[in-house]
Order: structure tokens, then sequence, then C-alpha cells
């Protein structure tokens, strides 16, 4: 049965969820969806089917000095509330979509391998789109293909480098040598803020990072087997989660002499009870949840790298009006909130 709160108190949350409206910036700065990523569980010993194909495949990064590659990263975060029916008349309140979506080609070259199978990479920014919203108004549409936005401040950033150190897991154990020197003074606030989300540390880490990647020590698998891992997302006020992640190998196939896994993912929020044995989440405790959240990952074998990796996630917090808080010839007001989160990562040369 669908939860009913008071509607002032709701009131009163919704101001505080978009009293900071504009583009979505790093959890610190802003409430809103933004995601950590946290180091992978170690895995539960890997389910095993009774048929196994002859040939184990290993899921494990390997890099060699000089190697170059060109990815595209593509991440989005998003939050949004909508009333339906009976709303107020005299509300000034206004709802809509506020986040960021940024979509970054790069290259990545390897620099040198340690004895652990560490690599440090450069890496180098080709191609940069950034598009943010507040409440439905757009505050910033930069693409960097476009000749009318090559003279924006943004466009300095095409050919900015920064170092990091991967680990054969997939994890971004470094940030080195990234150049802080912000953009031309003249930029607008969301031209500021975006320079701050492409070359905040964290957002470099979550960004490269492919933690699907199964511990060392789990890397050979056949068909059906799985294992786990898990991230911490923080909705704002409505509270932070934790999401295990189980990952299990769909399907490996040969082709042309390329031996190529597919990998599904499916993520499930971890429950935590306060002392009452009531879940602790936020304010989210206060409204009736639904959350999807799901993933899938092709690996190269033969090549030792990922090909495309992507992973999505949306929760929805529904409230109604109780029924005697409702005028006559009225409808319960509704209101929702939601919010959505991706991460994508292609191998396009």
């Amino acid at each position: 049965m669908m939860k009913k709160i008071l509607i002032p108190l709701t009131i009163s949350v919704m101001f505080l969820l978009f009293a900071t409206g504009g583009c979505v910036q790093p959890a610190a700065k802003v409430a809103g969806p933004q995601a950590v990523t946290e180091k992978p569980a170690l895995p539960a010993e890997a389910k095993k089917e009774t048929a196994k194909p002859e040939k184990p495949v290993t899921l494990m990064l390997k890099f060699k000095p000089g190697d170059s590659a060109t990815y595209r990263s593509i991440t989005e975060a998003e939050k949004s509330i909508k009333f339906e029916g009976s709303t107020p008349a005299t509300t000034s309140f206004k709802g809509g979509k506020t986040g960021n979506k940024i979509d970054i080609t790069y290259t990545q070259q390897i620099k040198s391998v340690d004895n652990k199978g560490n690599a440090v990479a450069n890496i180098t920014f080709k191609q940069l789109k950034y598009l943010a919203k507040s409440k439905d108004t757009v505050t910033l549409d930069f693409d960097s293909s476009r000749k009318e936005d090559q003279n924006s401040p943004l466009y300095e950033l095409i050919g900015r480098t920064y170092k990091i150190e991967l680990t054969p897991a997939g994890q971004v154990s470094r940030v080195i040598d990234v150049n802080l020197t912000p953009v031309n003074p003249k930029a607008s606030y969301a031209e500021k803020v975006a320079f701050t989300m492409l070359f905040d540390p964290n957002s470099i880490k979550e960004r490269h990072a492919i933690d699907t990647l199964p511990s060392a020590d789990k890397k050979v698998l056949h068909t059906g087997d799985t294992w786990s891992s898990t991230r911490k997302v923080s909705f704002g006020l409505m509270g932070s989660k934790t999401y295990e992640r189980t990952y299990k190998l769909k399907e490996v196939r040969d082709i042309n002499n390329r031996q190529t896994a597919e990998v599904e993912m499916s993520g499930a929020a971890e429950l935590k009870a306060d002392a009452n044995g009531q879940p602790t989440s936020g304010l989210s405790n206060m409204f009736d949840t639904t959350e999807t959240y799901a993933g899938q990952f092709e690996f190269d074998s033969t090549n030792s790298s990922v090909k495309s990796y992507s992973e999505k996630l949306y929760s929805e917090w529904t409230a109604i009006q109780p029924e005697e808080e409702v005028k006559e010839g009225k409808e319960p007001i509704v209101m929702i909130m939601s919010a959505k989160l991706s991460w994508n990562i292609e191998k396009i040369d």
C-alpha cells in the first residue's frame, strides 16, 4: 500500500531538495545524485554449473608500455520531481529535471607497467560534450565538435592530459599529474562547475574505473560463474545506499580467432536496519520506493581489455496525500521524485 504523509512536510522536503538548483556538482558541494565507487568486495566462491566449456576465460586487464586506445565515456546524473492530482494553485514551487550528462572521447596511452601489472596511463581529451540542466532549464550545452563552441572556454580542455594508475582488476589506484589550472577567468559559473566536475580526482577515478572485474583469485571463470562487488550511491537528503552487484558470465564467443566474454549484472540495495528493525535510508523511508539496477559488459579476453561497459540505476520515491487531508471534490496530491544514474565506457579504436 502506498504510504501517506502530511503534505506540509512533503513541501518542506521538496524545497530542501531543490534549494541548491543548477548543475549537479560533486557531493561535497550539492545535494544530488552522486555516485562513489568503492573497492569491490571480495567475491563469494564462484558458483559452478555442471557443464563446463573446455577452455575457461580469464577476466583480467593486461597492459604493455606503448599500447594506445581510444575510449568514449558517458556518465549521466539526473534528479527530478513532479506533482500529480490537485496541486495547490498558489504554490510557487517549480519541479522539473536537474542534472548533467558528460560525454568524453579520450586516448589512453600506457607509459609504464610495474611488476604487479599496474599501469601508468596518459589520458588525453579528444572530444567533449557537456549538457547541464536546472529544473528543465538548460544552463550549459557545450559540444567541442560544433564550430560555434570552439570559442568557449571549455574548448581549451581539448588536448589537456592527466595520468592515472590502473590495476589489472580495473581499479584506478592513483590520479597523477592533474592540471588543475582553471578555464578562462571569463568563463560562466556553469562552465567553472563543469571544469570542477571534469578534473575532480574522484570524478576522474569514477570515469576510468571498470570495477566490474572479479578479484585476482577469481579471475579464471567458466560460463555461468558469478561474482559480486559493491557500489555506494548518495541521493542527498534521500539518504545513501550500498548496492550489491552480482555479475554472471553469460557467454563466451569465438569469432575470427578472437574470444569475447559477455557478462550481465543485476544490482540490489543492501538493507540496513535501526535498533527497532526498521530500514534506515534517510528521508526515503517516508516514501514508497521502486528501483531498477542492471548492467552488462563485454571483455576481449584475447587482448585482455574491456570492449564495452554499461550500468544504469533508477530510483523513484512516491508519496500521496492522506485521505483525511483531501478537500471535497479534489484528487489527492501525489509527489513523485526520481534519480537516474548511468555509467558507460566503450572502446572505439
